[in-house]
């Protein structure tokens, strides 16, 4: 009968070491989240992308899945479309709510995918400028709270991506009906100060 607790003794102290260690990875690893936006100024009705991107900082880092929302002032852009990064599958819904998407199974690596590195790119948002007006534009946890996954489907911490956007109002040209009655002004104030 002791032969048979050792064993079992060795087995659970194995197993909470493995269970301490795979927590203690997954509470250092970090992911940054970056928006790559217009270099040039947004006009009202200009159509333009933002690009969301993850960066790993540690091969530890590398994730399968995500799950995010997006936010930003409606009353100022209008969503168009979304395109995932070429890695990933699983469209994502419009409504914002639920953005997620995960790394597709392969015959190379058919158990545990997952990705790693620099300027991986996650979605593409098109947008509409509808109005002049300054907006945040950042990323938050998705309806299920996810964020980041690893392929051992273990929670990652991530540094969320915000930016602010500025749309610039419409250049004010005058209307040449203006500049011919301030032109017919200015002729008749010169010729009412000759005669006077």
């Amino acid at each position: 009968m002791k032969n048979l607790k050792a064993p079992h003794k060795l087995f659970t102290a194995i197993f909470l070491m493995l269970s301490f260690g795979l927590s203690t990875f997954s509470a250092q690893a970090a992911l940054i989240l970056s928006f790559d936006t217009p270099d040039n100024e947004i006009q009202v009705n200009d159509t333009f992308s933002v690009n969301l991107f993850a960066e790993t900082t540690t091969d530890s880092d590398a994730f399968f899945s995500w799950d995010l929302s997006i936010n930003f002032d409606s009353s100022i852009f209008n969503l168009d479309s979304l395109v995932l990064g070429d890695e990933f599958v699983s469209a994502p819904n419009t409504n914002l709510e639920d953005l997620s998407a995960t790394l597709p199974l392969s015959l190379a690596n058919p158990f545990f995918p997952s990705i790693s590195g620099d300027d991986i790119l996650l979605i593409s948002f098109n947008f509409t400028a509808l109005a002049a007006g300054t907006s945040e534009l950042f990323t938050s946890l998705g309806n299920n709270d996810a964020g980041f996954t690893s392929a051992f489907l273990q929670p990652l911490d991530a540094t969320h991506a915000s930016t602010s956007l500025t749309v610039q109002g419409a250049n004010e040209v005058p209307e040449p009906g203006a500049l011919l009655l301030m032109l017919l002004t200015s002729l008749s104030l010169m010729a009412f100060r000759r005669k006077a």
